[in-house]
């Protein structure tokens, strides 16, 4: 395990190390004080040193060299006690989990694009924005200001798409189009909405997506009801009978071809991904930037700037340090209030009023988050628009307020103060007109809660990364933000058994809630029954 020619040298770089941290013999050293994380432990050796290195001007006992062997000997032995399992790694190997108090062990890959599936994804034909053909262009852009609108003569009220529904509708769309033309020998110039809805071209996408996943998933399905969509839009806005019958029949054609599709499968396996909420709120607060783990393995001058930030300076140099802050707050708020990710996407506050904020509001020193009508997937609810309100518990109170007064204002290079609670003194405050909360929002003076480091609103693309890289970071696992929905309800629903709190947390109806989650009442059901039994008839057997 050791070659012995190095046992001398370890065991002398050990009781140095001691004796650097006080202790006269090794024996006597705690693990604590002596188990250091790596950059803790490398400042440590030198601040000690120093006094011994300096006394009287002169150089006395340890020279660097030997300063850099007692810390890479100590290292050493720690590694390989670890690897044993004799004491408790503080840099620990790959696929060490790591408490609260721990840090970094898994860096991804910038932009690194997790796995969702157990699939590998299609081969990529969709026709990038910028290259869309005028024709398809001008259709699309109609087709996205119709559906969008908030009226539109014949227009049915179930064909009203909200913004970021009718945004995913034209990535399919433009993927289906580069289908037409890699695999059907469409040309761009010819490229038509009429030309999508094609029953032919569909059936064989059909094909071309099966036979290269080697089973129906509902991505395909999803592909299929964007494509009957269209083809209903356009028998809408047909100008004559004969292209209305013409799209009528071709929108009956594509959901008999969808109505036809093989048993559409999951593609992910949820068991794989599954964190607990604890897990999952220590990669929150490991991801924090000021955490006591991460300032104790920064260096010296890493330390003394984040433990010393303030609203005076902008610190542009640290605005991927801010992301991280922003990231922490995003998992820990989605472990508590776990919304659609479009909802923290669209996230919207006021500045110069907090009290007036569109979405993050404070009120009576608390902070809320509120979401209403058309910002939610069910907007209306029986006959009354729906909306959502919740509480943001107490313990995350100071981060919402650092982050808004300290890390974003990184970002946007603009310091901010936190206005009093009543204060009738409003200060102007202007940001880069990019952060503001799109029009559809109606919601002036509000800005977005998350923005990348580049100042830009965080796409739901941006957040579903920020998400899986920090749970990946500590646990090797990637989380996806739509599952933390589903381990708050299971996680809810066996400790209460309460199916009202569960869809009111998730912004559901009863009824869906118990639908989606009906199983949990059946996994124990056989020992509660055997419980009764024994309850009213007793044990005893004749």
């Amino acid at each position: 395990m050791i070659p012995p020619a190095r046992v001398r040298p370890l065991q002398s770089s050990l009781r140095r190390y001691a004796s650097l941290l006080g202790y006269s013999d090794l024996a006597s050293c705690p693990q604590s004080a002596f188990n250091l994380p790596p950059q803790r432990r490398k400042d440590v050796i030198e601040d000690l040193a120093r006094p011994v290195n300096r006394r009287n001007g002169q150089a006395t006992v340890f020279s660097l060299r030997t300063l850099a062997n007692i810390n890479y000997d100590v290292g050493f032995v720690l590694k390989q006690g670890a690897s044993l399992g004799l004491i408790n790694a503080r840099f620990g190997p790959k696929g060490f989990k790591p408490t609260a108090g721990s840090v970094l062990f898994k860096y991804p890959e910038c932009r690194q694009q997790f796995r969702r599936g157990e699939t590998t994804c299609l081969p990529h034909v969709a026709i990038s924005e910028q290259d869309l053909p005028a024709r398809l262009r001008k259709e699309l852009d109609a087709y996205w200001e119709w559906a969008t609108a908030e009226f539109v003569l014949n227009r049915p009220r179930t064909r009203k798409r909200r913004a970021i529904s009718a945004k995913a509708d034209r990535e399919i769309l433009r993927r289906v189009a580069g289908f037409h033309v890699k695999h059907c020998g469409s040309r761009m110039t010819t490229l038509s909405l009429k030309r999508l809805v094609n029953e032919e071209a569909a059936a064989k996408y059909v094909n071309w997506f099966i036979s290269h996943h080697e089973r129906a998933t509902f991505t395909l399905q999803n592909v299929l009801i964007s494509l009957v969509s269209l083809a209903r839009y356009l028998a809408i806005i047909a100008k004559d009978s004969k292209h209305r019958v013409n799209m009528t029949d071709a929108s009956r054609r594509l959901q008999a071809i969808r109505e036809r599709l093989p048993d559409c499968v999951a593609v992910r396996d949820k068991k794989k991904l599954w964190l607990s909420l604890e897990q999952i709120e220590a990669c929150g607060i490991n991801r924090y930037p000021r955490n006591s783990a991460r300032l104790a393995a920064a260096s010296n001058a890493v330390r003394q700037k984040l433990q010393t930030l303030n609203t005076k300076g902008h610190h542009s140099n640290l605005k991927h340090t801010a992301v991280y802050a922003l990231e922490s707050l995003l998992v820990r708020l989605m472990v508590r209030i776990p919304l659609r990710l479009r909802n923290f996407c669209e996230m919207s506050w006021n500045p110069t009023r907090p009290e007036e904020g569109k979405n993050l509001f404070r009120e009576d020193g608390s902070w809320y988050i509120r979401f209403t009508g058309p910002e939610l997937k069910v907007s209306m609810r029986a006959g009354k628009i729906n909306s959502v309100l919740h509480r943001i518990p107490s313990e995350l109170t100071w981060l919402i307020e650092e982050v808004l007064t300290v890390w974003r204002p990184i970002i946007t290079g603009v310091p901010y103060q936190l206005p009093a609670e009543g204060d009738g003194e409003l200060k102007r405050y202007s940001e880069p007109p990019q952060t503001r909360a799109p029009e559809f929002k109606r919601a002036p003076g509000n800005v977005l809660l998350f923005l990348t480091g580049d100042c830009k609103p965080a796409s739901r693309e941006a957040l579903r990364f920020w998400f899986e890289s920090t749970t990946y970071a500590y646990t090797g696992v990637a989380v996806y933000p739509h599952l933390i929905r589903d381990i708050w309800a299971t996680t809810s629903i066996k400790d209460t058994g309460n199916f009202a709190v569960a869809a009111k947390r998730l912004g559901n109806m009863v009824h869906i809630t118990l639908k989606h989650y009906a199983h949990l009442l059946d996994e124990d059901a056989e020992e509660k029954a055997d419980a009764f039994n024994r309850k009213l008839f007793g044990s005893a057997t004749e």
